[in-house]
């Protein structure tokens, strides 16, 4: 048995349970040799195009399994700027799109920003776009 963590891949919260490999989280423990292992199928991918962008994004995202979600930007700062999506969804792949503004839809200025995926109030992938204006 061996064990390999690939440190070196950005935008990804750091989760012992899990490995990364080209920015996608895997769970291997369908690899063991023990039988009672039962196969987990955690797999969150998500991705936004174009980046860098104006005037919009379109945020896409799968989750594995039916499940109460909240996506939300933040500042470099890390203050909210926008909720994005705060409600029970299905499995399965998804998108949103982000016209760059915030909460009281007032356009946000040029800069970098981070969008949070939380599944079951934790957060699963975070990862970064740029807005040019």
């Amino acid at each position: 048995m061996f064990t390999w963590t690939d440190y070196c891949v950005s935008n990804l919260i750091y989760d012992p349970d899990y490995n990364a490999i080209a920015g996608r989280l895997y769970d291997f423990s369908a690899l063991s040799n023990d039988n009672y292992t039962v196969p987990s199928t955690h797999l969150f991918c998500m991705s936004n195009y174009p980046n860098p962008f104006n005037p919009t994004t379109t945020i896409k995202f799968s989750i594995p399994e039916d499940n109460k979600i909240e996506l939300m930007v933040f500042n470099i700062k890390g203050q909210k700027v926008k909720q994005l999506i705060s409600d029970h969804i299905s499995a399965g792949q998804h998108s949103i799109i982000w016209n760059g503004d915030d909460d009281s839809n007032k356009p946000v200025s040029s800069g970098l920003y981070l969008y949070k995926l939380n599944i079951d109030g934790k957060t699963k992938v975070v990862k970064k776009c740029l807005l040019l204006k």
